[in-house]
């Protein structure tokens, strides 16, 4: 299920492999910067390049630093791995707030992103993928992938306590409310 750019996989295609989804470059839509095969969770991606405005030669986006109120400048775009597009959406917009910061804060969260960087530097972090196979491996072994979240279990797990660092990390950075 794809809504808007964030992607749902609900199990493996009938082979049992993974679904191949690309993640659009920001600067060159016909072109990807990536791929990632799933076969359970979820992907989405928050950036600078599909609602922005350029004035005298600089891009603006949708996404608004609160402590500022002016766009963020940080990131080209942040894609997020995640259980559901809830989480991954919340995740990738709060990255790209988070600006210079969001590697580390990605990193402790223990789930798989892909950032490009203003100059379109890429960095990344493994986003659990779905093992490809000849067409041998058999129907229940397929299951068994969609069953484990072709890595996801480990995430979810990772979320529950990226949750409790969600919380701390909002009463430390004063992006999140606290007087700067």
């Amino acid at each position: 299920v794809n809504l808007a750019g964030d992607v749902r996989v609900l199990g493996p295609q009938p082979d049992g492999c993974g679904w191949r989804i690309g993640i659009q470059h920001p600067r060159k839509s016909a072109d990807t910067v990536g791929a990632v095969v799933m076969a359970q969770g979820a992907l989405a991606t928050s950036g600078d390049y599909e609602r922005f405005m350029v004035v005298d030669g600089r891009r603006y986006c949708h996404i608004l630093d609160p402590r500022s109120g002016w766009p963020v400048q940080c990131w080209q775009s942040v894609t997020v791995a995640a259980p559901l597009c809830t989480a991954a959406g919340a995740l990738s917009t709060i990255a790209m707030l988070m600006e210079e910061r969001a590697k580390d804060w990605l990193d402790s969260s223990g789930l798989g992103y892909l950032l490009v960087g203003p100059d379109g530097a890429i960095t990344k972090r493994a986003i659990a993928a779905a093992p490809q196979h000849d067409g041998e491996v058999r129907r229940d072994q397929g299951q068994k992938q969609a069953r484990n979240g072709v890595g996801f279990d480990r995430v979810s797990s990772n979320l529950n306590t990226f949750r409790a660092n969600l919380l701390v990390a909002t009463h430390r950075h004063p992006t999140f409310g606290e007087d700067a």
